[in-house]
């Protein structure tokens, strides 16, 4: 049986190789890597992070990667700073558009 690689083959800026186990039918393995939250989370922010140019998916993933693994291993830093910032964020949104009409 052959294990899965652990990276990520660089294709395109917006591609990735969907990478299993030789076995397994490819169109398993490409549902499997599309529903992975790194590559969900992954393809979103490289849809509306549109302001930083082109981001690399593959980038993408592994960064998210890497920070997901922080939290599993109790460091929340991370999440928490991100947390209050988009807290901050939408509640200058609702003001906004409360304060709008």
């Amino acid at each position: 049986m052959t294990s899965k690689q652990k990276s990520l083959k660089k294709l395109k800026s917006n591609q990735i190789a969907a990478v299993g186990p030789s076995e397994e039918d490819f169109e398993i393995t490409k549902a499997r890597t599309a529903l992975r939250p790194t590559v969900q989370a992954a393809s979103t922010v490289k849809e509306y992070g549109k302001i930083f140019g082109e981001l690399d998916l593959t980038g993408l993933i592994v960064c998210l990667g890497e920070q997901t693994k922080d939290c599993i291993d109790g460091d929340t830093s991370r999440a928490e700073a991100m947390l209050a910032a988009q807290a901050h964020t939408l509640d200058a949104i609702f003001n906004n558009i409360s304060n709008s009409g």
